[in-house]
């Protein structure tokens, strides 16, 4: 009776050890596959991305491509704006999860409203080109007594220039001087220096290679982020920040340290592939020729850089604006909270 007891007992523990070590096995197998990548967000089916017309959205041509065959992220809408003022109030709102603003607006929005976006990252440097057809302007000391088109009162491409301006001037009278004209639309701009209607004009892209691409006598002038460099500003001022509705940010860090990885990596596969990213940004409607894109985006200045790597770069821009026009950022640097950061110990 004694040995068979013990039999029993021999023949249920060695049951017992190999249901471990089968148990163990499946398990470090299943975790040596190589499955699908998955989504690292939980339970956000739907991300909602606000992209302005032209050169920003570009990129993300890309991952709404990606989105629509089943990649890992949740689920893509898109809304295109043809303004930053028409998107911000969809971000404000909650409307918009994700979205593409310039660092004034999007600082004045943090300053100006219970901190209610966040920036999630630096997505485009300074591309910003003096262009003319007159070849007697071959620096900025050439632009005395003559009228240069401005794309956009208020934005960046005015402060950038006034303070190359500043910098450059030889006597008190040259600054005054140079006739600066808002008047023309950025998209008739190109036509204006075409046609001698203006002397020069201060232009982002793509519009300076949309000007090249209509006539082979337009040339660029100057190295503008190079000037700006020399006026005491950074030569990479950021042109466009990522931006993120501070509740989702802050709901969805996850989804957030995603974004940003896969967001550079679409970028990168821009900057290699413009023929194919100038196909995708117009299948998606982005506001520009597929011609247009794969021409302009060696100028486009791409490029992708963490909140707090920025800081510096971004903080040098903003004081540009309040110099010249404190409440275009809401008459102050934002705080530090405005550059998310990821918090330790994000449940991935």
């Amino acid at each position: 009776m004694t040995n068979l007891k013990c039999k029993i007992k021999k023949s249920v523990l060695k049951f017992f050890f190999t249901s471990i070590f089968l148990f163990s096995f499946a398990v470090i197998f299943a975790g040596g596959k190589k499955d699908a990548p998955k989504t690292q967000t939980k339970n956000l089916e739907v991300v909602r991305i606000g992209l302005l017309s032209g050169p920003s959205g570009i990129p993300c041509a890309k991952l709404l491509s990606d989105s629509e065959n089943n990649f890992a992220f949740p689920a893509i809408e898109h809304q295109v704006f043809a303004s930053a003022m028409q998107l911000l109030p969809k971000i404000i709102s909650g409307e918009i999860d994700i979205g593409f603003l310039p660092p004034n607006v999007a600082a004045k929005a943090y300053n100006s409203g219970n901190a209610v976006l966040v920036n999630v990252g630096v997505s485009g440097n300074g591309m910003i080109s003096l262009i003319t057809k007159d070849d007697s302007i071959r620096s900025i000391l050439n632009l005395r007594g003559k009228t240069v088109a401005v794309a956009g009162a208020g934005a960046t491409p005015e402060y950038v220039f006034k303070t190359i301006l500043l910098n450059e001037s030889q006597d008190s009278n040259f600054f005054e001087s140079v006739i600066l004209d808002f008047s023309i639309p950025n998209t008739q701009i190109a036509a204006a220096v075409i046609s001698g209607t203006v002397d020069a004009a201060i232009v982002p892209e793509p519009f300076a290679t949309l000007a090249q691409m209509q006539d082979s006598e337009v040339k660029r002038v100057v190295d503008i982020q190079e000037a700006f460099a020399k006026a005491g500003g950074f030569y990479d001022y950021p042109m466009t920040l990522i931006v993120a509705s501070a509740k989702f940010a802050k709901e969805n860090p996850q989804f957030i340290a995603q974004f940003q990885t896969e967001y550079q990596k679409a970028q990168n596969w821009t900057k290699e592939n413009p023929k194919e990213a100038g196909e995708l940004s117009e299948k998606y409607a982005l506001g520009l020729k597929s011609a247009v894109v794969q021409n302009a985006i060696p100028n486009l200045a791409y490029t992708f850089a963490l909140p707090f790597d920025s800081k510096a770069q971004v903080e040098n821009l903003l004081n540009v604006f309040l110099r010249f026009a404190p409440e275009a950022v809401g008459g102050k640097l934002p705080a530090d909270d405005f550059y998310f950061k990821i918090p330790d110990g994000a449940d991935f």
